[in-house]
């Protein structure tokens, strides 16, 4: 799906240094952030840690995303094609989640805290940026729809 999408905004994404992509696998929320200015492809699985690595669906998605950057782009800045992928919780079980519902929190978290370069979230934080989502979407659709009558 993200491939179809990306063939008809090719024009508007090649200027972009960073491109957000939600992936849901399974019933499993996981974000990757192409960031061409770092030249890296960042997996934040919020299930992933160095005690339960990855499964081989994820070398699948990382070979996906690796092609829709050739399409998206021909070179990244330093003239490569390929660029290297980082995964950060492998290393840092602090930001897992601890239950069975909480992904597509954190996905939205990390992806906020890569953006805007902050720390990632604790499983006891994901419950305030639960709270901050709420007031940003409610806040936005005030704004759009008017206030209720």
């Amino acid at each position: 799906m993200v491939e179809g999408w990306v063939r008809k905004q090719t024009a508007a994404l090649q200027g972009a240094d960073l491109l957000v992509i939600p992936i849901c696998h399974e019933s499993h929320w996981v974000v990757v952030i192409i960031d061409r200015k770092q030249q890296e492809l960042v997996v934040y699985d919020s299930l992933c840690s160095a005690s339960r690595p990855p499964g081989a669906q994820r070398l699948v998605q990382m070979e996906e995303m690796h092609e829709l950057l050739l399409m998206l782009y021909s070179t990244t800045p330093s003239g490569a094609t390929i660029m290297a992928t980082r995964e950060p919780f492998l290393a840092n079980a602090k930001c897992q989640q601890t239950n069975n519902k909480d992904c597509g929190v954190f996905a939205c978290a990390n992806a906020w805290c890569h953006i805007y370069q902050k720390q990632f979230f604790t499983q006891r934080d994901i419950g305030y940026f639960r709270q901050y989502m709420l007031h940003i979407l409610s806040t936005h659709l005030a704004r759009c729809i008017g206030p209720e009558p």
